[in-house]
């Protein structure tokens, strides 16, 4: 009996013996397992930041001045000659080129932003203006300019600062009545109109400026004297279509007006 009882405990001892070691072999093997994933992770973490790392454009080598003076060479004959053929958009990328080694050569800001003002991109005409001014603050052409392109890309009252910046280094009509087109653009009607008629009071044969005064008028439903400065103005450029168009609507809008009138019933009726 007692050789049964021992032989029993030798069987239970040995079965929990071996559960045991297979335990914790599983352990740690899992264990393992867990390391190696976060092995793997931190590799991966790695090859990510030298990816970054070389995705990253390298810095461009310094010129050499001699290097550096062929390269302006360069881009600035291929600009003009780009200019000559009207290829202005090439033109341009050419001396925004140049621009890139050489920021402080004005010709180049003034020949680049003509070619954006004729191309009618007056937001790029503006950045290079703006720079332009920066470098010579003086200059009555740069601030016009520089209002031109303003107005073109909308900023308005941008454009009204730069035209009285250049007015204040030189009076000039011209500019006085695109400040008065500024000022009638956010509906400052009468500032509008003393610009125009002071426009009219230096230089009497300002097409545009009587064509203006008289479409303010029109607005105000004033047809005889919109009538009579759209004629002065038609005086002076017969064959503008928007003079013509006008003065046909000024008529209409008196036909119009005369027929109302007849129309009406009245107090001896």
């Amino acid at each position: 009996m007692k050789k049964i009882i021992y032989l029993a405990c030798t069987i239970i001892v040995f079965y929990f013996g071996i559960n045991f070691l297979v335990f914790s072999a599983e352990d740690n093997e899992s264990s393992d397992a867990i390391s190696i994933i976060s092995n793997d992770s931190s590799t991966a973490a790695d090859a990510v930041i030298e990816l970054s790392n070389d995705s990253m454009p390298a810095q461009v080598p310094e010129l050499s001045p001699e290097e550096r003076d062929r390269l302006l060479s360069d881009y600035y004959s291929r600009a003009f000659e780009a200019f000559r053929n009207g290829e202005y958009p090439y033109a341009a990328l050419m001396f925004e080129k140049y621009l890139t080694l050489k920021t402080d050569n004005i010709k180049i800001y003034h020949y680049l932003s003509q070619i954006y003002l004729h191309l009618k991109q007056y937001s790029d005409a503006a950045v290079v203006l703006k720079r332009a001014t920066e470098l010579e603050p003086s200059s009555f052409s740069h601030w016009h300019q520089l209002g031109t392109a303003y107005m073109g890309a909308g900023f308005t009252n941008e454009a009204i600062h730069s035209f009285e910046k250049a007015l204040e280094i030189r009076p000039d009509t011209e500019t006085l009545f695109q400040l008065g087109l500024c000022y009638e653009r956010i509906n400052e009607l009468q500032k509008a109109r003393e610009l125009y008629e002071y426009v009219v009071a230096i230089k009497p044969n300002h097409a545009d400026a009587h064509f203006s005064i008289g479409l303010l008028d029109f607005r105000t439903q004033d047809f005889s004297s919109a009538t009579e400065r759209i004629d002065r103005a038609l005086k002076l450029n017969p064959e503008h279509p928007l003079y013509l168009e006008y003065r046909d609507k000024v008529n209409a809008a008196i036909n119009s007006s005369l027929k109302d009138n007849d129309t009406m019933p009245h107090e001896n009726e």
